[in-house]
């Protein structure tokens, strides 16, 4: 009804209510009458032409390079309606830094660009977009893709002669993609001609006085773009000539001098320094070992010594052992500084040296070789002779002496003795011991140690006479008959940290009258070669036992004593107080360690063999190998050989060593430790310069050659250089600024990286396989940390600060996937990685000023994972009005919750802790029974009518009780449930949702008001109607039949083939029925009541049926009225009051 017209009406009907109804009547005529008139004014149209709201982005976009022009060509398809072109770009290293494009503008469709930024990278990115100019503004279109094309215009090639081969090396201005990585912009190759013959790199043979001219050409894209010409001239050899003569000193103090003579460097080199790589062995021994100039690898010369001719040096060897043999050998390599770096050439072949060795610090052995009875003397005394042998392990420089001394175990020290200067060109001396005769009435003990004494006095080592079976030796003279206490010492050598010390006595004195065992004790001595101290005093007779606790790597001598303990001078057992002579000496010893462990390294490719000389005593072994802070142990009782096969040890160099178990099953100490290895790609070291990368390794032994391989990225098939290098050659190589650009530095000659590998080679056998190694510019951030369940819609990864970082570039990749994703460059040092699913690994590599490092490390702490919601979540309708949810378990959660949209109360908590014991299914799941099988919870709990939908739709979500926030739940995963069969009641639900959209489509319509005004005798013409434009849905409102009708006659809904989320609604002819709006009839504004009467046929998705429902006053606002709903032949009633929905909110 028009509003206008509505109010004046209301009005006027206000102001004469109380006045007879004809009197109304005839004033409302007149007004309306006279209203009729009234009509808008006809305006003017102008035509306008329409503007554009789309405009089409540039096709057939393309880059190349024109090389007669040389410049970079742009060209595309022109874009209808288009007034101009941007075209927006950057060069690589911009694009890298994440720096703002350029723009240019065009009239055309093409563009071209002559001017770079850099003469050795001159690769761009571009793309561009069409544009139209209007008065409200330009209207753009969408960016190409962006396309890169490269300026590929020189090269630079430099060679080098090694092996007698001719290798050449080469660069051409940059032509890799940025865009897509190990791809090429352009295809360009170097080619190198002698004469029409195309050569290969390494494959010539060159012999010294030739003369080689050579031709090398850029070719891009097949096409030759530029040409040079270089004439090599083999003037002399690079190979150093090998020593003329090599040899070891003898018998000198703490040293072993190595002299040698050098024929010195080849004529016709410049700018070269000869260099010697010196190296030792035991005589018998099998490996060699390198002796360092202090840190460096080799030898030089002083300053002093003309290199260009024949010379001799020495260096001199103050690390060898007394009483060890040596052999050395020296190779000769030169260092030839070439611009501004080093190239080291082969080594010459070895030559060997004689036998080496100091002077002996000790001697060998020092026995006794008899002792003579003692002979009475005409003063009454008595003499005893003593003979003694030694040996030594070299003849004694005639400078030396050796000093004897013997010492009296008693108190008597006018029976000592120092016997000096002995001639070093012995090796016996005989003793005379005289006693007197009251000194010979009790026994007396000696023991005798050997010194060497050289010229300038020095004394060194004592060394104690030892017996045949490497105990202490005593020298005893017997006294007069005494009594028999102590009979046997033993000493154990099986034990770890102590010595155990045993003795036997006798038992029986009955025929000594008056003997008292009881007053006996026992003394026990010990020695470590430099005489005997009293160790432990007054043990009782009747203990045979002692432990010395001592460290591990111990060795001792010991003797018991036998004292009589008596002081009354007139007991008659004082005549037993004598000075009883000592036990035998007894060695003891902790149970050794191990002393000559050795490894293989790079002897295997499958494991590292141990071997060892066992131990006497060993119970068991403990072999420890460590690497890095990781040490893993193993257990053998295997004596003397061991191999390590564990796959974790490939590549890694092991630090091995052994202890040794005893009988107690306590540990010794460790043996020393060695190294092995299997034979696996060699680690290098690897020296990044400004200008440089220098790979540098250590040679193994067992290794007979190595093959070094250069790459231009980690999965590269091809190599940019392959070099091969003898078993002894100086191990180095350099890739340099040089080999890279030739004389053609670019700004940033060094803004590649390149992976290198090692191989190694015994014989035939290699590593099983190849590994790679990166060198870079720019050190990588470390400590590179991400994040684990902490947030749940983000990831954070922070870093160490790179000094010098201009910004970092992070990588992330889902762990498991091979492809990284790139992100944003930052100037911080952290990153939020926002909205991700699933468990992901980072790398963070560095930026200064445009060049890009190398990634970090992937560990456990650069691998981190927001709290996610379920990877796998399914519900089901179990029967018997109870709904399960089955979902999979997720890293980080303690818990889980489940929201159900419309439910009231509709938060439930799943906690894992509350799983049950097997449910006997026999007796059915009820609601809160939680059941945890095959990797996956399920939950079960009691099913409400449905009311919005088939299906019953909610939300899982993960929870982290850590986490320290209100927000400590997951994003939700979306579950659904469709129901097994339907009750009437969600019949009726589902229906009246399901007619919400109709009615409130049709409440638009009709602007809110279901009761229409009409005019004179003309019926429903004038009632609200609408028609959907599918035609489904039509409708009319209710109406009066004359115009001051205040009676309702209803309208109707007509439906057919109506769905909406799968529901469908046949037929449907329903009567709607008006609410009064306040006003009598149809004015005011009168909203939608109820359905009156009518029926519909509704169809369910999955089998779920086919229903009539047939509605009975059923009011909108649920509060009176019924639906009565009938399948298959069977009719159930539903009260309005026992549903949910509402038709119109």
């Amino acid at each position: 009804m028009d509003m206008f017209f509505k109010h004046r009406l209301k009005f006027g009907i206000m102001m004469n209510i109380r006045y007879i109804k004809h009197i109304a009547i005839y004033i409302l005529s007149v007004f309306l009458l006279s209203s009729c008139y009234i009509s808008p004014e006809i305006e003017e149209k102008i035509e306008l032409e329409p503007q554009p709201k789309y405009l089409g982005c540039p096709e057939d976009f393309k880059v190349y390079s024109d090389y007669e022009n040389h410049e970079i060509a742009l060209s595309w398809s022109g874009v209808e309606g288009a007034t101009h072109y941007e075209v927006e770009y950057e060069s690589a290293v911009d694009y890298l830094s994440g720096k703002e494009m350029k723009k240019y503008i065009t009239l055309t469709p093409s563009f071209s660009l002559s001017s770079f930024s850099s003469s050795s990278d001159k690769r761009y990115i571009f793309r561009v977009r069409a544009g139209k100019n209007r008065e409200e503004g330009i209207l753009f279109s969408q960016y190409t893709d962006l396309l890169e094309g490269a300026m590929v215009d020189d090269y630079s090639i430099s060679y080098v002669i090694r092996d007698g081969s001719l290798y050449f090396y080469s660069s051409s201005t940059k032509a890799s993609s940025i865009l897509h990585e190990g791809e090429e912009i352009v295809e360009r190759e170097i080619v190198v001609y002698e004469g029409e013959k195309q050569l290969e790199s390494g494959k010539r043979k060159v012999e010294p006085g030739e003369t080689i001219t050579l031709v090398s050409k850029l070719m891009v894209d097949g096409k030759e773009i530029k040409e040079k010409e270089n004439t090599i001239s083999v003037e002399t050899s690079m190979i150093p000539r090998g020593l003329k003569s090599i040899s070891a000193s003898q018998n000198r103090k703490g040293r072993i001098d190595v002299s040698f003579a050098s024929p010195g460097i080849n004529m016709g080199l410049e700018n070269t320094e000869i260099l010697f790589l010196v190296e030792r062995k035991d005589v018998g021994g099998k490996q060699w070992e390198e002796l360092k100039n202090g840190e460096e690898k080799y030898y030089s010369l002083p300053s002093d010594i003309n290199p260009y001719s024949e010379f001799n040096f020495t260096i001199t060897d103050d690390t060898a052992t007394s009483g060890k043999d040596y052999i050395y050998r020296v190779r000769t390599i030169y260092r030839i500084l070439e611009g501004e770096d080093y190239i080291y050439t082969e080594e010459s072949d070895p030559l060997e040296s004689n036998n080496g060795y100091i002077a002996d610090e000790s001697v060998s052995g020092f026995h006794l070789s008899s002792m003579g009875e003692p002979i009475l003397l005409d003063n009454g005394s008595y003499s005893i002779t003593v003979k003694l042998l030694w040996e030594t392990y070299h003849f004694l420089p005639s400078s030396y002496s050796l000093v004897i001394e013997r010492k009296n175990l008693g108190e008597e020290r006018n029976l000592d003795r120092t016997i000096e200067d002995i001639s070093s060109s012995v090796n016996s001396f005989t003793d005379t011991i005289i006693l007197t005769k009251e000194e010979k009435r009790d026994p007396k003990t000696f023991i005798y140690n050997i010194r060497f004494k050289d010229q300038e006095g020095n004394i060194y080592s004592s060394i104690p006479l030892k017996d045949e079976n490497g105990n202490d030796e005593i020298v005893e003279v017997e006294g007069d008959e005494m009594v028999e206490i102590l009979e046997n010492l033993n000493a154990s050598s099986n034990l770890n940290g102590k010595i155990k010390l045993s003795w036997t006595s006798k038992e029986d004195y009955s025929e000594h009258e008056a003997f008292d065992k009881n007053k006996v004790s026992f003394s026990i001595y010990r020695s470590k070669g430099d005489g005997y101290s009293l160790l432990k005093s007054d043990i009782p007779f009747g203990e045979s036992e002692y432990y010395d606790v001592v460290p591990d790597d111990s060795s001792f001598s010991y003797m018991v004593k036998a004292f009589y303990n008596e002081e009354d001078v007139n007991s008659p057992d004082y005549i037993y107080v004598r000075n009883y002579p000592y036990s035998n000496a007894m060695g003891g010893k902790t149970l050794d360690r191990v002393l000559d462990l050795s490894a293989s390294y790079n002897l295997y490719n499958d494991r590292v063999s141990l071997s060892w000389t066992p131990v006497e005593g060993a119970e068991s072994y403990i072999i420890k190998v460590k690497i890095g802070e990781e040490e893993k142990e193993y257990v053998t009782e295997n004596n003397g050989f061991f191999d390590l096969d564990d796959p974790s040890f490939y590549g890694k160099e092991l630090n091995i060593t052994i202890e040794v178990e005893d009988e107690e099953k306590v540990r010794g100490s460790e043996s020393e430790m060695t190294k092995g290895r299997i034979l696996s790609s060699i680690v290098p070291q690897i020296t990044n310069g400004d200008k440089f990368i220098r790979i540098q390794w250590d040679g193994y032994y067992n290794v007979d050659k190595y093959i070094l391989s250069v790459y231009s990225s980690e999965n590269a098939t091809e190599s940019v250089d392959s070099v091969q290098y003898k078993g002894n050659d100086a191990l180095e190589y350099t890739l340099s600024s040089l080999a890279l650009e030739g004389k053609n530095l670019p700004d940033n000659p060094l803004s590649t990286t390149y992976w290198f590998s090692i191989t190694p080679y015994n014989g035939d056998s290699s590593p099983k396989e190849e590994k790679r190694y990166e060198g870079s510019w720019v050190l990588a951030p470390q400590d590179v940390s991400a994040t684990k369940a902490l947030y749940r819609d983000k990831i954070d990864v922070s870093w160490d600060s790179v000094p010098g970082a201009t910004g970092y570039v992070v990588e992330s990749r889902l762990k498991g996937e091979e492809e990284w994703k790139r992100n944003t460059v930052f100037a911080g040092e952290c990153f939020s990685h926002y909205d991700p699913e699933g468990e992901y690994e980072y790398r963070v590599a560095t930026l200064i000023d445009g060049n890009e490092g190398p990634f970090s490390y992937i560990s456990d702490s650069s691998t981190g994972y927001a709290l996610s919601s379920s990877k796998y979540a399914e519900g089901k309708d179990e029967g018997n009005s109870i709904y399960s949810i089955t979902f999979s378990p997720v890293k980080g959660a303690d818990s889980y919750m489940v929201k159900i949209p419309y439910w009231e109360n509709s938060k439930i908590e799943i906690k894992p802790e509350k799983v049950a014991s097997p449910v006997d299914k026999s007796s059915g799941f009820v609601d809160g029974d939680l059941t945890y099988n095959d990797g996956y919870y399920t939950y079960y709990f009691a099913k409400r009518d449905l009311t919005h939908s088939v299906y019953l739709y909610m939300d899982l979500y993960s929870v982290n009780s850590e986490i320290e926030s209100s927000e400590n739940y997951s994003k939700p995963k979306e579950v659904r449930i469709v129901s097994s069969k339907l009750n009437e009641r969600e019949v009726v639900n589902l229906t009246l949702y399901t007619l919400r959209g109709i009615i409130e489509r049709i409440d638009s319509a009709f602007e809110g008001d279901w009761w229409a005004r009409t005019g004179s005798l003309s019926g429903g013409e004038k009632a609200r109607t609408y028609t959907s434009d599918d035609s489904k849905i039509d409708a009319k409102s209710s109406y009066g039949e004359y115009l001051w009708d205040s009676r309702q006659n209803l309208g109707y809904i007509n439906i057919s083939d109506y769905s909406s989320d799968n529901i469908t609604i046949k037929k449907g002819n329903l009567v709607p029925r008006a609410e009064n709006g306040g006003e009598a009839g149809y004015l005011g504004t009168d909203p939608f009541h109820s359905i009156d009467s009518g029926s519909l046929i509704i169809a369910f998705p999955y089998g779920l049926g086919v229903y009539s429902v047939e509605f009975n006053g059923f009011k909108n606002d649920l509060s009176s009225g019924s639906a009565t709903v009938t399948k298959d032949g069977i009719s159930k009633v539903v009260n309005a009051k026992d549903t949910k929905i509402v038709m119109l909110q």
